[in-house]
């Protein structure tokens, strides 16, 4: 009697291991799968968020400099710079001579 409940015990604690190993092995595949999952979604948004900002920049650039920078009154460089500094990415401009 005693010889089988120690088999009952052995039996029991095997279980339970191979219950926490599948259990285990679970998580972790599960929180692979979701992080990776979660860094394909950030990339794509930070993708298209810059995507964004370059085409609205370009458009800007496109708008304003159609015409060389010297022959424009100072209101047509102040719109320039108004509509530069309208993208939150820029914090300053330099206006350099070619000399």
């Amino acid at each position: 009697m005693n010889n089988f409940k120690n088999n009952s015990t052995v039996k029991t604690q095997g279980l339970i291991t191979k219950f926490f190993i599948v259990t285990t092995a679970l998580i972790c595949v599960l929180l692979v799968f979701f992080a990776l999952v979660l860094g394909y979604i950030n990339y794509n948004k930070s993708i298209s968020e810059q995507l964004l900002k370059n085409r609205n920049l370009a458009e800007i650039g496109k708008i304003s400099l159609e015409d060389p920078i010297w022959t424009m009154a100072n209101t047509g460089i102040e719109n320039i710079g108004d509509a530069i500094f309208s993208a939150n990415d820029i914090i300053a401009l330099e206006i350099l001579s070619e000399k």
